[in-house]
């Protein structure tokens, strides 16, 4: 998940009553939200290779989410006497700073638990990713769940109301332009419902009501998920009665049905045998005379140079990193390298993340628009 939505989880959980409960409550809350994200230090400095190595690495594991809990209260212990001279709320203590900043650091965890993007819990003892594929990495409608308590407990903080109203606006815009405006008109009008009644409790609002408020915000914010998962296995019964997937004349290797951004009717789904993958897309409120025929890529995982380039340290990265994987050949008529795309990070059916020897690449093949690029492969 982006930050945006990391941070008002953290606040929400803060104005339950948690944030007063010792000095510098809410910094381990709202810091321990985001510190997990602390990998980008050591993932910018490295090619792509040390990038897909090490992104989400250990400090989305079990193990890391203990040690920034421990990082994190050993940087703000020293100042919690400060800050209760000043009047901070709550009794200086040790254990419950621990305790708030191990609650900080796994909604992190969990919200990266929630999507497709995935984590790899069990590091550094096993790699295996889980991936949640219910939520989408960037969710305008947590921020409609979360951002309006959030701008209702920083009602004296003008510039935090200005800065809601921006990413309102550009949500707004979001919702209303996405795909030209597909989005079904139930859910366009649960939006505008959600900003009018944001902007009426704003109006009126009372500071007693914010413990409230702020445990109403994360009960429906579990229900929103819950909806979500059950829309997910839904989606996932419909793949696997779709005449493609019965139709394959090799076992399925993997299937994914993934969130799409702003339609939570919407699942990009992915299914991977041996030889090929097939991409797609779900709408829940089609008809079966509505829905598009999944597309079929050969994976070209069997070709003697793709063997070769996986097999360096660089594609086992790739490997390890990659949930679909394909490989893709050039043009005869082109002197472009093999390009290789895993689909588990972009959710168009037909586009996703490409890794070539090259430093500058471009397919002939425009469907593969958005693409990364590992300079060693091959």
């Amino acid at each position: 998940m982006e930050n945006l939505a990391h941070t008002c989880v953290g606040y929400v959980l803060a104005r339950t009553g948690l944030g007063r409960w010792t000095p510098l409550g809410t910094a381990a809350l709202v810091v321990g939200a985001n510190l997990p994200d602390i990998d980008v230090l050591y993932t910018a400095f490295g090619d792509h290779a040390v990038y897909l190595e090490h992104h989400r690495g250990i400090s989305h594991a079990v193990v890391g989410l203990a040690g920034l809990s421990v990082l994190q209260v050993g940087v703000l212990r020293p100042f919690q006497r400060r800050v209760a001279r000043n009047g901070s709320a709550g009794t200086i203590s040790f254990f419950r700073l621990m305790i708030l900043s191990l609650i900080g650091v796994s909604s992190h965890f969990l919200l990266y638990f929630t999507n497709s993007y995935g984590i790899r819990p069990f590091l550094p003892f096993d790699d295996r990713w889980i991936y949640g594929d219910c939520v989408f990495i960037v969710d305008p409608w947590i921020w409609l769940i979360l951002g309006g308590p959030c701008i209702w407990f920083a009602v004296r903080r003008r510039w935090l109301t200005a800065l809601y109203i921006a990413v309102a606006l550009t949500a707004t815009a979001l919702i209303f332009m996405f795909r030209d405006g597909a989005l079904p008109l139930t859910a366009k009008a649960v939006w505008v419902t959600g900003l009018a009644a944001i902007v009426w409790v704003r109006l009126g609002y009372r500071e007693r009501w914010t413990p409230n408020i702020a445990t109403g915000a994360l009960i429906t914010l579990s229900a929103y998920w819950a909806g979500l998962a059950v829309l997910h296995e839904i989606a996932v019964r419909r793949v696997e009665t779709r005449a493609e997937v019965r139709a394959l004349s090799e076992p399925i290797r993997r299937m994914g049905v993934l969130p799409t951004p702003v339609d939570p009717f919407c699942w990009v789904v992915i299914v991977e045998t041996d030889r090929l993958t097939l991409t797609g897309e779900i709408k829940l409120y089609e008809t079966p005379e509505q829905t598009t025929p999944f597309l079929s890529r050969p994976r070209h995982m069997e070709r003697e140079e793709v063997k070769t380039a996986l097999a360096t340290p660089q594609g086992q990265t790739l490997l390890r990193f990659a949930r679909f994987l394909v490989a893709d050949p050039p043009e005869e008529t082109e002197a472009f390298p093999w390009c290789y795309a895993t689909f588990d990070l972009d959710r168009r059916a037909y586009a996703g993340l490409a890794l070539s020897p090259c430093r500058q690449y471009r397919c002939a093949d425009q469907a593969h628009r958005r693409r990364r690029v590992l300079p060693s492969l091959g």
